[in-house]
């Protein structure tokens, strides 16, 4: 009897009727097999379509084009661990790594818009950012020369008024 209640409790109702059938093996090792098997959802979203380019940019500040040119980039860098087959997709990976950026927050954000666990986040940013600083001379470039330096500069002043400034690194200030 208690084994007809506890396959009625999960659901299994319909194993009651082959139960009454079978009268050859009333053995519980023989209900154990049957326990159901725990939905599985896979973990790599299409969470880029998500958004239109105006909501993907207020979100991950880049343009889609530009988020696809540093997919492209670091992609070759990207091993996945043997035995682990359900890792990050180079494509989530960079998406963390710009929320977390872009939002100069708490990791859980980047891991709630991209579908993943705190932890997860936490362990990928390392190695996101070792990817990205690889190609770090390629597109951040400091002026050389002083002429490149006065060129710089004026520009610099031409467009936001600071005297004397040849490069900006866009951050979040904190007021301590």
């Amino acid at each position: 009897m208690a084994r007809r209640a506890a396959l009625y409790e999960m659901g299994m109702a319909d194993f009651l009727a082959d139960e009454d059938d079978n009268t050859n093996s009333n053995s519980d090792e023989e209900y154990e097999a049957v326990r159901p098997r725990r939905p599985y959802t896979l973990r790599a979203h299409a969470v880029v379509d998500e958004w239109d380019d105006v909501a993907f940019h207020q979100r991950f500040r880049m343009k889609k084009t530009t988020f696809w040119r540093v997919v492209a980039f670091v992609e070759p860098n990207m091993v996945t661990e043997p035995g682990r087959c359900h890792s990050l997709t180079t494509e989530q990976r960079v998406l963390i790594l710009l929320r977390f950026l872009a939002a100069g927050s708490f990791e859980q954000n980047a891991a709630d818009l991209v579908r993943v666990s705190q932890p997860t986040v936490s362990l990928n940013l390392p190695i996101m950012c070792d990817a990205l600083l690889n190609h770090f001379t390629e597109f951040i470039r400091m002026p050389q020369t002083s002429s490149e330096r006065q060129a710089a500069a004026l520009a610099f002043h031409s467009l936001a008024g600071f005297p004397r400034t040849i490069g900006a690194i866009d951050c979040t200030h904190i007021k301590i």
